[in-house]
């Protein structure tokens, strides 16, 4: 059922990159963390601890559900707990959904990429593809918590 959720969210994604394989989840050394109501399953999360830092690397719930529980909102809330309750000093949230994760305090980090060739013509239509591929830095930013 868990797995039918991930199918879900990927089929609802506007940029599919690779669907992984129910093997994937099952054999990744990671946290799946279920959440309920009573037996009802709503969704998941998979995190990955590396040392002090926890990642979130994939989710998938129901959009009927989510619209009822407001659960992808509570899934991060329970993720920063989660986060906090562990100990770790970094939470890496992903690259999708920005908007929601910044209304719960997450902020981007920019990253760069250096592309280089020798010839002139990979050199131009590398930096087409590296502008066309690249994510587009948000343009709402929330202020969630006071300096």
């Amino acid at each position: 059922r868990l797995y039918s959720f991930y199918e879900e969210v990927y089929g609802r994604s506007n940029s599919k990159l690779e669907k992984l394989t129910i093997d994937y989840f099952k054999k990744l050394p990671a946290i799946i963390l279920v959440f309920k109501d009573d037996d009802r399953e709503l969704g998941f999360v998979q995190l990955k601890e590396a040392g002090h830092k926890l990642y979130f690397l994939f989710c998938g719930f129901d959009e009927d559900l989510n619209k009822e529980y407001d659960l992808y909102l509570n899934m991060i809330f329970h993720i920063i707990k989660y986060s906090i309750d562990h100990g770790f000093r970094l939470l890496s949230l992903g690259q999708t959904t920005e908007d929601i994760k910044s209304k719960a305090g997450a902020y981007e980090i920019e990253k760069y990429l250096y592309f280089s060739s020798k010839y002139k013509i990979i050199n131009f239509l590398g930096n087409i593809f590296i502008k066309a591929l690249s994510y587009k830095k948000q343009s709402q930013s929330y202020r969630v918590f006071k300096d």
